[in-house]
C-alpha cells in the first residue's frame, strides 16, 4: 500500500489518511510535508528513497476512481486514503472487504506466521468489513458511462 500512497501523495493534504486499529492498537497513516508516514515512521525512504516533490497544477479538479470486487487489501487502503480528498468520487461496485492489516510473527524454527490483526479505518474512523461502497454504483459499461457523464456535468 505504501508505494501507492506515496505515488498519490500530491493529491493528499497534510493530515490523517487512515489507520490500522484493533484492541489497544491505533496506527495512523498520514501525509506530512511531501512524505507519507505510519505513526512517526516515514515510508518514502523505506519504499521510494525520497519525498515526492511533484505539485498538482489544478488541485480542485474532479477525480473519478473506479472500484469493484477486485479492489482489495492495498487497493482498499488506497481507496480509504482517497476518501480524505474532497474532490474524489468512486464509481463501480463494492470492494472486496479485505481492508485489514497483517502481522508477521517469527517462529522458533525460522518460519513465519502471518496473521490478520487489525482493520483499516478511514480518516473519519469508519471501517469497511463488507467492502467500500462506491458513490455511484455501476454494474456495466453503459451504467458507468452514464454515471460519469452525469457526474462531469
Amino acid at each position: 500500500m505504501w508505494p501507492m500512497l506515496i505515488a498519490l501523495s500530491p493529491f493528499f493534504k497534510d493530515g490523517q489518511l487512515g489507520s490500522f486499529k484493533s484492541s489497544g492498537l491505533n496506527e495512523i497513516w498520514k501525509k506530512s510535508g511531501n512524505k507519507i508516514f505510519i505513526k512517526d515512521d516515514p515510508q518514502n525512504e523505506r519504499v521510494y528513497n525520497s519525498a515526492v516533490t511533484y505539485k498538482l497544477k489544478n488541485a480542485s479538479i474532479k477525480i473519478a476512481v473506479l472500484i469493484n470486487k477486485t479492489t482489495q487489501s492495498a487497493g482498499e487502503a488506497t481507496t480509504i486514503a482517497l476518501k480524505s480528498v474532497k474532490n474524489v468520487s468512486f464509481f463501480g461496485l463494492r470492494t472486496r472487504g479485505l481492508a485489514t492489516s497483517n502481522e508477521t510473527i517469527p517462529m522458533d524454527n525460522g518460519d513465519f506466521l502471518i496473521l490478520t490483526t487489525a482493520w483499516m479505518y478511514d480518516c473519519h474512523s469508519r471501517k469497511y468489513p463488507q467492502g467500500i461502497e462506491p458513490d455511484y454504483s455501476a454494474c456495466n459499461y453503459q451504467e458507468l458511462e452514464n454515471s460519469l457523464l452525469h457526474w462531469v456535468r
